[in-house]
């Protein structure tokens, strides 16, 4: 701020936020003429340098202008349970394309709040899975829209796919899971498909893959096996990865606990 006696100087302040504050609101407005209070409120949100561990000290952080400016093309959200109503952490969050490709994967803060920016326009699927216990949530959406805070609600889930299907593609849960040192994944795939490769990624909670595998299909049935290394052979860190499957056009994900 620029002082009449001192020049420029710093202060601090709740008097200071404010008018900082409406200067970005200003930029929104101008920018997005058709945002109401609440897209608004959810773009400040979601900028924040705390949108993820809000709280009532530090509130949702520093907004930052340009991460707001793009609150339209991103998902934001928080998922809670069903029975408690409170923050459900070990949950992963995944959106989906159009195509059923997994196009963004994490697990939730302590605080149950996720945050993907910078997706293309389109159609999306988000879905929410315990990483332990047998609830999911899921919501459909259409980017970019008016910015809105998602909140996905947990709830017990009946997994039809864990129930092989003739003549379709399959895919079993790990076992064991947690797995010590790593687990296995059985498959089928259709008949008269009997040919080609299964490709396997392992992806870290940051998005890194850490493992990639092609497993021959030799028949019907089959059976992946990840003995929990990386790439180069070395033994991943105890925590919860996601193995991505595809099989031609089909794919599907699923989740592993690793202990050590």
């Amino acid at each position: 701020m620029i002082s009449e006696s001192a020049g420029y100087t710093s202060a601090s302040g709740t008097s200071y936020s404010t008018p900082l504050i409406a200067g970005v609101v200003a930029q929104l407005l101008q920018a997005h003429p058709a945002w109401d209070p609440m897209a608004v409120r959810t773009a400040l949100r979601l900028s924040g340098s705390h949108a993820l561990e809000p709280d009532t000290t530090r509130g949702w952080g520093t907004a930052n202008a340009v991460k707001a400016l793009a609150a339209d093309s991103a998902v934001f959200g928080r998922v809670t349970g069903d029975l408690s109503g409170g923050a459900m952490n070990q949950t992963f969050v995944n959106v989906f394309d159009t195509a059923g490709i997994m196009v963004r994967s994490g697990l939730v803060s302590p605080w149950g709040w996720f945050l993907y920016e910078k997706l293309e326009p389109g159609t999306y699927r988000v879905r929410a899975e315990h990483a332990t216990l047998s609830m999911s949530a899921e919501t459909t959406l259409v980017l970019p829209m008016l910015p809105r805070e998602i909140h996905l609600v947990l709830k017990p889930s009946v997994r039809v796919e864990d129930v092989p299907h003739p003549g379709a593609f399959w895919i079993g849960q790990p076992s064991p899971n947690p797995g010590n040192p790593g687990t296995r994944i059985a498959f089928r795939v259709p008949s008269g498909s009997a040919s080609g490769f299964l490709s396997a990624r392992v992806f870290a909670v940051n998005g890194q893959v850490v493992r990639e595998m092609y497993i021959p299909i030799l028949g019907t049935n089959g059976v992946l096996v990840w003995d929990g290394r990386d790439n180069l052979g070395r033994r991943v860190a105890a925590g919860v990865y996601v193995v991505h499957l595809s099989f031609r056009n089909a794919t599907t994900a699923r989740r592993v606990v690793i202990a050590r």
